[in-house]
This record gives structure tokens, C-alpha cells and sequence, in this order.
């Protein structure tokens, strides 16, 4: 049987303290920091201090007093980042930054803001996080200033008197200019396990290493995972990376070598060499290169996927990547070469590895293994994994979503007509409509309620979807309106759901990958040709649109799905999309196998508008040589140079301007192809450290003097300020295309009111309680007070972005306080259920004494419970047969007392009558 991990990732958290830089400031730094903006908001007009000084002194001239206080603002600008660099002692975290004094309680509390949640992993396993619970094990610093990150990093910092150092920072977590810290002592324990027996200083006597690599490496650990008990450490082969040589048409992008003049430190003009992407695109251009076409991809006996799922992404020290069930051990049996009963291959390290003898599990490849070459082999890794009692995890596993979303880079790169417009949108303006006049179904749809119930994740939906009369709640009636206004945000922005439509993980040509382990590619065997794909959920000859986001060029990869030659059929286990690995579409849509999903379709509309523009605008995979790392030394000092470098880029506004072009009049592709290339190579540089730059054709779109498509304001909450006047453009004319035509009856209009119906009757909060109680008893009335103090204090729901969970763990914490004033009382509750009993009060409460709008709080604490009692009560109920009322069960039972009753004396009339016929 597969077990479905998702629900253990989603549920499992813990919670831990978030600072900015501001929280290790002296008295002076803050009061300077605090003068500095006082002067830059004068200038800005954002307080109350602002220009209208001048119309009251009248003699002042406006200008002069903008550039005073700009020049006083500088001022203390200054003054702070000297005091910054004055400090000579280990910084501490400030009381007054994490807490607030309560004036009620005179005592001191957490600020909200300062708390954020993570998923358990394979560090936080390894510390000992307890679930749901604020550790101090770990502190997460988002850096505003450099003077402060640097000390930070190479002297750590003191939160009373604990002491944390540095641990990481991983990809995600650079773009937000953030950094991991852990307890210096809980740091020195897990060390070896994290990991996995390497130093610091091992490392550098080999070398060293690229220090955003070392960093993202380490954060693997932190990233969510339920844990893989039984990896099978002892039996993993590790193999090279394997490429493929593919011929194919391309647009070859090169580097030029440009100089420049500028000022040195000493203000000394001299020239500065750099390297600019060419102007010159070689289109068209027939080339034979190097495809990676295994990166982060390895497979895995199906006896240890059965117990997981056919597709899955693992984590373990420095390990991360997809592995897929494969029969592997078969293929292997039956080659030529295995008649003598060995079968001897080469692992990464170059070493003899006898497949037949070992009888591997699992087989990883050089990139799943990002620290490979400091273990002097495949031994000495499995030796010191086991040395040290390290752990492994499942990050997720094949999770194939159906009917998904389109979003607008996909939309933006096609000429639709309004008339395929109007055939994509149709179905979500008719789903409106339904929800309009108040349909049922279709709001039970909309909600997720009609899922099954394993993958309903929101307890509140899944109650609605066993209890349908909780439609009738004021509470899933808002639910619904802001569902409803969402869809339509969503489609004006370019995001809706089309049938035909799928995500799924996808992967290389698995025949292909066990061959190379064995042959050199010119002798290896090939099971998927050139531009085809093999995906089960379409029929053989179908073609479809493979896309993967960030889709910012014309990445269409129209394929042919392929029949599998039946003897290869046993090895294609997964429900994935696997590519032929001679084809060029991964360099297309930029993917590698350690996770990627891919969205896949067969929809004619969008098929036919991708051959177009394929045709029109010649499109070929962008090709351009990226740039490797060269390994350093790595100290505190390296680790946060190279981090203050890579903190200075900004992918998003590439994608910005490539949207930019896209939308306006008469595209400029080859700035679009320019950009792409540009995108690509941000995207590295925080493992390169290199960059290229643009020529001025490309360039001028990254000014912010040249503004965004209209629709951004429904796709990224952009002001009108920001964006041109609405245009003729794929993505803008949705806008025009669901507005109502004039003429339009009330029933049939988009922009209208839900008309909620009264078609199922008003819920019973009796069924959503485990008994009846005494609602008025002294721990009730605690509850209802406490419950409602916490509500006027605003404890609102987890913020949508997911950034800011605090609301999760707070509503956790009310929840412990109202099972503790049950439990308080032993004497008057011994015998009772104290989780239930707080359930049981508060949903009377709001669901049948106030019918309260807001009801986030109560089912964040207690909506499993709430759950279970509707699931315990539809147990022990049925509906009377003759009249549908609501009964509980008995053996024998069919009839209410009342129908009963009826049902007694009919039957009784029946039979005198019967007994009247057969005397007569």
C-alpha cells in the first residue's frame, strides 16, 4: 500500500522567533535610526511634520527645505552606519523589539510579529522541536543593513544567555535577505549528524567550496519532510551524472567582452572589462550540445516505493532530489552482460561497483549528491551516514493535480482571438453564474467541498462537505463571496482553470538512464524518441503543451505523447510525464528532474495559438553557455561577502520587463530572448557569483519609467500609477471579455450579489457537538469570555502569502488555556473530556446563541474535533424513512416515534381489514 505523506507535511509545524536587524540595535544606533527616518518621512510628506512647515513660517522656501532635511536625513544615515561599525562586543537582541508590556497584566508578552512557523524537517528533528510549540533552538534575522549582517555572521549574537551562531541560508531565504541561526551549543551536538561527518576544515583542505552552494546545501535540512525511517543507507549506489549530445535547431545567444570607464576608490577614472550578452542572436542555428538529461533524478526499487509512492522527493545530508520506482534490478538481470552473474559498472568516484553482487535499492546520481567529492568514496559516505545516525526524509511525494490553474505568463506569450478567449473563460463565467443564484453544487464545488475527503486539508471544508446545511452559515457564506470575488481577480489576471489541464512531476527516459549506467551513450538504449513523451493520461499520437514557470520566453514544447514498446512498459511506474532524453525540451522550458513540475495539456485552443506563434516568431530553444564556480576557502568572512552579493539581485523585475515587452503593440523578441537569458543567469548567480549584462535594446525595459501591463493590477495588486492604459493584449482583453453585454438579464450577470437560497435546511448546531452539556456552568462562561477577550484583541486567521502564521500558533495557545480552565476544576469535571467540552461550549455559542460571521478562531483550534463529532453523529443517526427526519440508529429501526406511531396503526388498519376480506 502507498502512503500519502502530504497530510503528516501540512500538519506538522513548529514555531520559532523572526528579527529584523533593527532588533540588535545599541540605545544610540536606535535613536539615530529613529532621527534618519523622521527626516526621510518629512521629506516624503508621510508624517505630520510635513511641507506644510513651510506655509506656516511662510518665508521658507519649499525647495531649500526639502533639501535641508534630505541633506539632515543623509546626516544620520551616515552617523548610523558609523556607529554600526564602533561596536566591538557581541550584539544582543532587544527586549523591547520581541515584547510588549501588558498594561492589564503589567507582564511582558511575544509580539505576533515576531513569531512565524516552519515545517518539521530533518533539522528540526534532529534538535528536537516539539510540534506546535515555540523553540529557541533557532532564530531566523532578516538583514536590513550590511555593518550589522557581518557582525552577525562573524560573531554571532546573545539572546539573554544563550549564544547563537550562524547556520544558513537557502535559496528562498536569500532573495528575502534572511538568515537562519541556531543555538551555539545545539549547533555543536548535531554538527556531525547535520552534516554527515564533514567539516569545515575537510572541506577547505579540499578545496573549499562555493559558499551559497555550502549554504544551500545545508538548508536542505530545513526544508519540510516526514521522516524515512528505514533509508536504506547500506544498499544506495551513487552514479555519475550522465549527458546526451543533441542536435537540433537553436538560437545561440554568445558573450562579448566590453570595457567601461570608472571611478576607482580614489576617485581615479581607469577602465573596467565586463561581459555583455550579444545583440547578435544566431537564429536557426543547427548545433550539437550537451544535455544534462538526469540532473537530480535517481531511482529506487519498487519493494521500498510501495510503501511510499512510485514518485517521491527524498531528503538526507546534502541529498536531495526525485527518485521514481523501477523495476531497475530487472533490466540489469537481463542484459548480455550479466551471464557470468556480474555486472560491473563505474560509480561517481570512478570506482568498480558489482550491480549483480550488491543488489542496490536505490540508485542516486552525482547531483543528488551535492557534496560528493569531499568523501573519498561511496564506502566512506555510507560509513560516516551510519557513523553518525543521520536522518533521512520525504519531501513530497507524486502528486498529480488535475483541472490546475493557467496563469498569464503562459497566456501572454500567445495571440488568442476573442472567440478562443470566450471558449477558455465560458465555463468559469458559468460556474459565477450558478454561484450567482445560489446553486448548491456548485458552491460546494467552488470550496473544495466536493473532494474527497483525504484531500480536503481545511477542517471547516470538510465539515461543510459531510453537514451541506452549514452552507446556510454566515461564516461559509462569507467563504463563498470571497471565493467568488478571488476567481474573478484571478481571471482578470490571467489565472483560471481550463479542463485538459494537469501538473505532474516530470522525468527523464528511465530505459535511457539504466542503460548509460552500463553503455556509453552511443551504445545506449532509448525508449521515449525525439519530441515525444510518455504520459498515461492522454491517448498515443495525442500532442500536447508541456509549460514549466517561470514561462517567460515562447517555452510552448509541443510533444507527442508515445506508445511504450511492451518491453519496456514495466519500468515506466509513475504517474510523471517522462521526456525523451533526446530531444532538446529541457533546455526549452530550463527544467532538471530533482522535483520539477510541469504543466501539461492537450487543449486545442491553446495548442493551435502555441503553433502560431511558434510558426510566426520562429522559435527555437535559447542556447547560451553558463557560467561555473570555482571552489574557496570558506570562513564567517567569505560566507558573508558572497552572501552581500548575492543579496543585490532581482529576478522579478526581468520577468517584470519581459512582461512589459510581451503586452505592448509589437513585441521586440529578441529583447524577450535577451531577457530570458539575463533571467537565467540571476537565477545562478548566487552559486556563480558571475553575471552578464544587457545591451541597451534589452536594457531600457528594466526602467521603471516604462510601466506594466494593465492587468498587473489583478495579477500583482498593482496601482493604476504603475500600469499603461489597458490594451489589446491577450491577458488585457479578458477584462472586456467578462464584462456583461449591454442587454444582459439580472440572472445571467457576472457582477452581481449571491442570491443565497434556502434550498437545505438551516444547520443544527446539536449535530456538531459530541453531547448536550450544562451551557451555563462556571468553566463555560470562563470559556465564552476568554474566547471572545482573544477575538477583540483581532486574532485574525493565517494571512493567504503563508508568511505570517502566527494566528496558528496563538489559536493553539487559547486552545491550551480553555482545555486548562476545565481541567482547573477537577472536582466539577473530573470525569469529562476537557478538549470536548471547550468544542461543545463555543460551538453553541456561535452557531447557536450568536450565529456569529467569524468564526476563524474556533475551527482553528477545534475543527478537527468539530469534524469528528459530525462524522460520530451522522454515525449514530439515520433519516426516518416515511418522514426524513433525523433519528438515531437502532437495529430494527425505520421511523421516528411520530412515524412510528402513524405507521403502527396503518399497518394495524391493514390487517383488520385483510382479516375482514378472508371472512367474508
Amino acid at each position: 500500500m502507498k502512503h500519502n505523506k502530504t497530510e503528516i507535511l501540512l500538519n506538522d509545524q513548529i514555531f520559532l522567533l523572526s528579527v529584523d536587524s533593527m532588533a540588535f540595535f545599541t540605545d544610540k544606533e536606535k535613536w539615530l535610526f529613529y532621527l534618519q527616518n523622521e527626516f526621510k518621512h518629512m521629506n516624503e510628506g508621510k508624517n505630520n511634520m510635513d511641507l506644510r512647515v513651510c506655509d506656516y513660517y511662510g518665508q521658507i522656501d519649499a525647495e531649500k527645505f526639502k533639501k535641508k532635511l534630505s541633506k539632515a536625513y543623509g546626516k544620520y544615515r551616515k552617523l548610523l552606519l558609523k556607529k554600526f561599525g564602533e561596536l566591538t562586543n557581541t550584539r544582543q537582541i532587544r527586549k523591547d523589539y520581541l515584547c510588549y508590556l501588558d498594561k492589564r497584566d503589567k507582564h511582558f508578552h511575544l509580539r505576533k510579529s515576531n513569531i512565524i512557523s516552519m515545517f518539521d524537517g530533518i533539522l528540526t528533528r534532529l534538535i528536537g522541536c516539539q510540534k506546535g510549540q515555540i523553540t529557541k533552538e533557532l532564530i531566523i534575522v532578516k538583514n536590513f543593513y550590511y555593518p550589522v549582517m557581518e557582525q552577525l555572521i562573524h560573531n554571532g549574537f546573545d539572546f539573554g544567555n544563550i549564544h547563537y551562531r550562524y547556520l544558513s541560508s537557502g535559496s528562498g531565504q536569500i532573495k528575502e535577505h534572511k538568515m537562519m541561526f541556531i543555538r551555539e551549543s545545539t549547533y555543536n551536538k548535531i554538527k556531525n549528524r547535520l552534516m554527515c561527518g564533514l567539516t569545515i576544515d575537510e572541506i577547505n583542505r579540499k578545496g573549499g567550496v562555493n559558499p551559497n552552494k555550502l549554504n544551500s546545501y545545508l538548508s536542505l535540512a530545513a526544508s519540510a519532510s516526514a521522516p524515512w525511517e528505514d533509508f536504506p543507507i547500506n544498499d544506495v549506489l551513487v552514479v555519475p551524472d550522465y549527458s546526451t549530445n543533441v542536435t537540433d535547431a537553436f538560437d545561440f545567444i554568445d558573450k562579448v567582452e566590453k570595457t567601461r570607464k570608472v571611478k576607482d576608490s580614489n576617485g581615479k577614472i581607469k577602465e573596467e572589462k565586463f561581459l555583455q550578452l550579444s545583440e547578435d542572436i544566431n537564429k536557426n542555428n543547427e548545433m550539437t550540445v550537451p544535455v544534462e538529461s538526469f540532473d537530480g533524478f535517481g531511482i529506487v526499487d519498487p519493494e521500498i516505493a510501495d510503501k511510499i509512492s512510485d514518485i517521491f522527493i527524498f531528503r538526507a545530508p546534502w541529498c536531495k532530489g526525485l527518485l521514481a520506482s523501477v523495476p531497475f534490478m530487472d533490466y540489469f538481470d537481463n542484459l548480455p552482460e550479466a551471464k557470468s552473474g556480474h555486472l560491473i559498472v563505474k560509480d561517481a568516484w570512478g570506482d568498480d561497483y558489482d550491480i549483480l553482487k550488491n543488489k542496490p535499492k536505490i540508485i542516486m546520481t552525482d547531483s543528488q549528491l551535492k557534496m560528493r567529492k569531499y568523501y573519498d568514496s561511496l564506502d566512506d559516505f555510507k560509513k560516516r551516514f551510519n557513523d553518525n545516525n543521520c536522518l533521512a526524509g520525504i519531501a513530497s511525494v507524486n502528486d498529480i493535480r488535475n483541472r490546475v490553474n493557467l496563469n498569464y505568463q503562459f497566456l501572454q506569450t500567445l495571440d488568442l482571438t476573442d472567440d478562443e478567449l470566450n471558449e477558455l473563460i465560458k465555463p468559469l463565467k458559468d460556474t459565477i453564474r450558478k454561484i450567482n443564484v445560489g446553486d448548491n453544487e456548485t458552491m460546494l464545488k467552488v470550496i473544495g467541498a466536493t473532494q474527497d475527503q483525504k484531500e480536503i486539508k481545511d477542517s471547516h471544508i470538510k465539515a461543510v462537505s459531510l453537514y451541506h446545511n452549514l452552507l446556510r452559515d454566515p461564516f461559509i457564506k462569507k467563504l463563498v463571496t470571497d471565493t467568488k470575488a478571488a476567481m474573478i481577480k484571478d481571471v482578470l489576471g490571467g489565472t483560471f482553470k481550463i479542463d485538459g489541464y494537469r501538473n505532474v512531476f516530470i522525468l527523464p527516459d528511465v530505459v535511457n538512464f539504466m542503460s548509460q549506467i552500463v553503455y556509453d551513450e552511443e551504445h545506449a538504449e532509448f525508449a521515449i524518441e525525439k519530441n515525444q513523451v510518455i504520459f498515461d493520461k492522454y491517448k498515443p499520437g495525442t500532442t500536447v503543451d508541456v509549460l514549466r514557470s517561470p514561462h517567460l520566453y515562447v517555452e510552448h514544447a509541443l510533444q507527442t505523447v508515445s506508445r511504450v514498446e511492451e518491453k519496456y512498459k514495466k519500468y515506466f511506474c509513475g504517474d510523471g510525464l517522462y521526456i525523451s532524453s533526446k530531444s532538446s525540451t529541457s533546455l526549452l522550458i530550463m527544467c532538471d528532474y530533482d522535483g520539477d513540475h510541469v504543466s501539461v495539456t492537450n487543449n486545442n485552443i491553446l495548442i493551435g495559438a502555441a503553433k502560431r506563434k511558434i510558426k510566426e516568431c520562429d522559435i527555437h530553444p535559447l542556447y547560451y553557455e553558463m557560467f561555473s564556480s570555482d571552489p574557496v576557502p570558506i570562513n564567517n568572512e567569505v560566507i558573508g561577502e558572497n552572501l552581500k552579493v548575492a543579496y543585490g539581485q532581482n529576478i522579478g523585475i526581468i520577468s517584470n520587463a519581459i512582461s512589459k515587452i510581451l503586452n505592448g503593440e509589437k513585441p521586440d523578441m529578441d529583447a524577450v530572448r535577451l531577457l530570458t537569458a539575463k533571467n537565467n543567469f540571476t537565477i545562478d548567480f548566487a552559486k556563480t557569483l558571475t553575471n552578464v549584462e544587457l545591451p541597451e535594446k534589452a536594457k531600457k525595459y528594466l526602467n521603471n519609467k516604462v510601466k506594466l501591463p494593465h492587468f498587473f493590477k489583478y495579477a500583482k495588486d498593482k496601482k493604476e500609477s504603475q500600469m499603461v492604459r489597458r490594451n489589446e493584449s491577450t491577458v488585457n482583453r479578458i477584462e472586456r471579455l467578462m464584462k456583461d453585454p449591454e442587454g444582459t438579464k439580472d440572472k445571467d450577470k457576472i457582477y452581481r450579489n449571491i442570491a443565497f437560497r434556502d434550498s437545505v435546511p438551516m444547520y443544527e448546531y446539536q449535530k456538531m457537538i459530541s453531547k448536550n452539556r450544562r451551557w451555563n456552568d462556571e468553566a463555560a462562561i470562563k470559556i465564552r469570555k476568554k474566547y471572545d477577550a482573544a477575538n477583540k484583541q483581532k486574532l485574525k486567521s493565517m494571512p493567504k502569502d503563508g508568511e505570517d502564521h502566527t494566528a496558528k500558533y496563538f489559536c493553539n495557545k487559547l486552545k491550551n488555556e480553555l482545555i486548562k480552565t476545565v481541567e482547573d476544576n477537577k472536582k466539577n469535571y473530573s470525569d469529562v473530556d476537557a478538549e470536548k467540552y471547550a468544542c461543545d461550549i463555543l460551538v453553541k455559542y456561535l452557531y447557536g446563541d450568536k450565529k456569529s460571521k467569524s468564526k476563524d478562531t474556533l475551527w482553528k483550534m477545534f475543527g478537527n474535533q468539530i469534524v469528528e463529532n459530525i462524522i460520530c453523529y451522522q454515525k449514530t443517526h439515520m433519516k426516518c424513512l416515511r418522514c426524513g427526519k433525523e433519528i438515531e440508529k437502532n437495529k430494527n429501526r425505520k421511523y421516528c416515534d411520530d412515524c412510528n406511531k402513524l405507521v403502527t396503526a396503518e399497518n394495524k388498519k391493514k390487517s383488520r381489514r385483510k382479516k375482514q376480506l378472508m371472512g367474508a
